[in-house]
């Protein structure tokens, strides 16, 4: 069965069992393109086929790749079975994780230990020589490697996810916890399978199992802090936030176009007053977020007071912020609004106190380019007092409010943020500190 990573996977699985499609061979056993204008074809579908992959956002396309270069029975086709279709054509950023699995299993399969034996096999003869396995086999010489390698890396990051929250399945689930644990149970059982119809149903089962972690992700704060000592973990959880927000964006939008055509049609949602900090579903917050910005109403419209005030509370011991020296020296703390984002105190103490110095995490954590500190120094700014300088909640309209911005004053991480004005505020009302 081979060696199985912490969800059970296998990287050496059966090839043909009863529900494969390759039980009938079309052609007679021989050697396999050994020709130089069927390698060139190779290589030029390999590279095509994960292009497609990494930039398309039409599942039309990614399902024709994906069939393609891993057979109808994939691990990945499986997602997409127990995800449903219906959801897939609407939801582009679901669409690029679908594609990202893809290359992930497109990878494992070009790395499993036995992939040389495998491809020698008869058994592997495709109909058309450019799909399937063949075109996998030359992916190395068509300069796609990295991109497969960074999907199995965010796969990894997902399975490690997946495996962290149904630890603990009660407490994030909730009263659903026993419908999440048997779909997880079932992904792996079919997991530890060796044969393509249980690669394929393992699949299906992720699939669920992937629907419910987004129904939680949005409104349990602790997955954030259970992904918390791993930033691709904590990456993750951060992409499948802003899958989830942006698709309820897209809902939303079909939805008011569905009541404009239907004007005698009645709305049921809740106005903002009536949600509180617990209450703030998806759809409203990405109905906040598609508002522009500069018109998007103050959290207090939204939010009630008990939920501002004991967000409000977290920073009472100091606010901090990082960012470079460069921009610090050239424009001070603050954003050209005056604003100035900020995290509690002690959250930035314990990000310095996981990256114990390994430049790498603080800039994955930071959001920065991986050279960062090859031509700049970042600079940590502490506000001691940051009520004296109007702490409150952000409403999305500051200057430093990015496409990455959700309502309620956390990042898509699930960490913590406030604004403070530091706009021509003395130096001696905050502090700065190098980091080495």
């Amino acid at each position: 069965m081979g060696n199985l990573n912490p969800l059970g996977f296998s990287t050496n699985r059966g090839l043909i069992d009863s529900g494969t499609s390759l039980l009938k061979l079309n052609r007679a056993p021989g050697p396999l393109c050994g020709s130089n204008p069927c390698t060139t074809e190779l290589k030029r579908y390999a590279a095509q086929a994960v292009d497609v992959l990494s930039k398309t956002a039409s599942w039309a396309d990614s399902q024709v790749m994906i069939n393609a270069l891993l057979g109808q029975q994939s691990f990945t086709l499986g997602v997409a079975k127990g995800v449903g279709e219906n959801l897939l054509t609407s939801a582009y950023e679901l669409v690029k994780l679908i594609n990202m699995l893809a290359l992930a299993e497109y990878h494992e399969a070009r790395h499993a230990p036995t992939f040389l034996q495998r491809l020698k096999s008869s058994s592997l003869l495709m109909i058309n020589p450019i799909v399937g396995i063949n075109a996998i086999a030359f992916a190395h010489l068509s300069g796609v490697d990295e991109k497969a390698a960074e999907a199995y890396r965010e796969r990894q990051a997902l399975f490690d996810l997946v495996a962290a929250v149904f630890r603990s399945p009660g407490e994030f689930f909730g009263k659903a916890a026993d419908a999440a644990v048997a779909n997880y149970n079932a992904f792996i059982g079919h997991m530890k399978s060796s044969t393509l119809s249980g690669n394929y149903k393992a699949g299906v089962m992720f699939g669920h199992v992937l629907l419910d972690i987004l129904s939680i992700i949005g409104g349990v704060t602790g997955i954030a802090k259970l992904a918390a000592s791993s930033p691709r973990m904590l990456a993750m959880v951060g992409r499948l936030q802003r899958l989830v927000t942006r698709t309820a964006a897209t809902a939303e939008a079909e939805a008011a176009a569905a009541l404009a055509r239907a004007p005698k049609a009645v709305s049921s949602a809740k106005s903002p007053a009536q949600l509180g900090a617990g209450a703030l579903s998806q759809t409203k917050k990405a109905e906040i977020v598609a508002i522009e910005k500069g018109k998007r109403p103050p959290p207090s419209d939204y939010l009630p007071k008990q939920y501002l005030d004991e967000h409000l509370a977290q920073f009472d011991d100091g606010a901090s912020r990082f960012m470079s020296e460069a921009n610090l020296k050239q424009y001070g703390p603050a954003q050209r609004d005056g604003t100035s984002f900020v995290m509690p105190k002690a959250e930035a103490d314990a990000l310095l106190t996981r990256a114990a110095g390994d430049k790498t995490v603080m800039t994955e954590a930071l959001g920065l380019k991986k050279d960062f500190f090859d031509t700049d120094k970042l600079v940590r700014v502490d506000i001691p007092k940051p009520r004296e300088l109007n702490l409150r909640v952000p409403s999305g309209n500051e200057a430093g409010a990015n496409e990455f911005w959700i309502p309620g004053g956390k990042l898509p991480t699930g960490a913590n943020e406030a604004i403070v004005d530091l706009g021509g505020v003395p130096a001696g009302k905050w502090v700065t500190t190098p980091i080495d």
